[in-house]
Formats: structure tokens, sequence, C-alpha cells
């Protein structure tokens, strides 16, 4: 009769219904996969930041500086004013955090007072917060894109680090017993060599751009370029233990072969 619907055949719905859970199912195994993909890309650079900050704590403090009287540069914070340029106040803070945790562990395993290792610990991530603060408010890009950016962000930088870097050395040496003005000139001119060099390094090889506009073309530059860092490298470690920190010159030559064009 009209106005009455026939009634679903009993074997029709346990399969109806087995669909239909199914495909929640699946959309649910969809959305954890997809939800998983994003935090990977979410947090893959944080994660690559503090290894390359971990590295660098590990180079100037084990490999070179006073462990082995070699004279070197602090590339350590340039790695976190670099990441907390680009990341967003909820990444940033992480890297800063973890960072900061690394570097008190470092510092305890390599100083002999365990109030050095806190207070230099402590005025580090103040100063790598100021300084990051600093190039944001004088709006600075978080990547290096012409001679122009690239000239304005390693002069800002290095001179704001020259600043803080007297202080942080002061504060640090009297906390370990010394003096303000202790060991305030290598200590600055590390600084201020690290972040110059390392900061827009950084910047650049974050940047997918410069990926695609630096393509290596044949044989011969990469054969010159190997050729070229071997040599210096030589050249630097055979003479005076204190010329062995120009090795960063090949190295920066290597790593965005002569900065953006």
């Amino acid at each position: 009769m009209y106005g009455q619907t026939a009634p679903l055949a009993p074997s029709s719905a346990p399969g109806a219904l087995g669909d239909i859970v199914g495909t929640d199912r699946l959309d649910i195994a969809i959305d954890r996969a997809d939800a998983r993909r994003w935090a990977l890309r979410r947090w893959r650079r944080p994660v690559g930041l503090t290894i390359a900050y971990l590295a660098s704590m590990a180079y100037s403090l084990f490999l070179t500086g006073a462990a082995q009287e070699i004279a070197t540069i602090w590339t350590a914070n340039a790695v976190l004013i670099a990441g907390l340029m680009v990341l967003d106040r909820r990444r940033g803070v992480g890297l800063l955090v973890v960072c900061t945790l690394l570097h008190l562990a470092l510092s305890l395993l390599t100083s002999k007072s365990s109030a050095f290792a806190v207070a230099v610990t402590a005025l580090d991530a103040v100063q790598i917060t100021a300084t990051a603060v600093a190039l944001r408010l004088l709006r600075l890009p978080g990547r290096v894109r012409g001679m122009r950016g690239l000239l304005v962000l390693t002069v800002v930088s290095a001179a704001f680090t020259a600043v803080t870097s007297i202080g942080v050395n002061g504060l640090a040496s009297m906390a370990e017993g010394g003096g303000f003005w202790t060991g305030w000139s290598g200590w600055t001119t590390s600084n201020v060599l690290g972040v110059a060099v390392a900061l827009p390094t950084i910047l650049i090889l974050m940047d997918r751009r410069h990926a695609e506009a630096f393509p290596v073309r044949g044989w011969l530059e990469p054969t010159f370029g190997l050729a070229a860092i071997g040599l210096i490298s030589w050249l630097v470690f055979t003479g005076p233990p204190q010329l062995r920190v120009l090795v960063f010159a090949p190295v920066v030559l290597a790593a965005f072969r002569g900065g953006p064009r």
C-alpha cells in the first residue's frame, strides 16, 4: 500500500552496519596517519636544530676551545637564535627549554665550578632570547635572500652579541670568583664570530628557496671545493694553534658556496 515502506531484510542489516563501522575505522586510521605526518613535519625543524645545537656545543667544548687549547668560535647560540626567528612561539619555547637543559648538562661536565655552569647557562639563555627578540623587533626577516639582507643581519646580530657578551662574561666570571673584565675579549670575540658566521648560514640552509637556487653543476665545482677545503684545513692545522679558528672559512664556503646571489 502507498505510504508504507518495506522493512529491511534481516540479512542485509548486519552487513550495512558492518560497512558503516568499517568505514568509520578507516576514517579514524586515516586521521591518525595524517596527524602523525603533520606532527613529524611540525617538529622536524626543532629536532634538527636541537641536534645541530648539541653538535655545536660538543665541538666547542670537547674538540676545540679550552679542552684542546685551540681557538674556536661559539656557534651554539646562533643555532638557537635562528630557531627562535623561524619557529612559532610554542616550538621556539620548546627548543629553548630543551637546549638550555642540554647546555646545563654539558657545562656541568666540563666546568670545575657548578655555580659557573648554572650562571653561564642562564645568562646564555637570556642573551639568546634577547637577541632573537631584538632582531624580530627590528623586523629582520628569518631568511637571507640577498647581499643587503646578509649584511644587515650580520652587522646587527654581531653588534648586539658584542654588547651582551661583555655582560654575560662579566657576570659568569664573577660567579666563579673572578673579576668582571676577566677574559672578556676572548669570550666576546668567540661569540661575535660565532653569530656572524653561523646565524646567516643556518637561515640559508633552512630556506628551501636556496636549495633550488644553488644546484651543483658538473664535477668541476665540487672537486675544486673539496680540494680547497682540504688544503686550507691542512694549512690551518699545521700552523700555530691560534690560527685554527680559520678552518671555519672553508666550512662556510662549503655550506652555501659564496653566499646569496
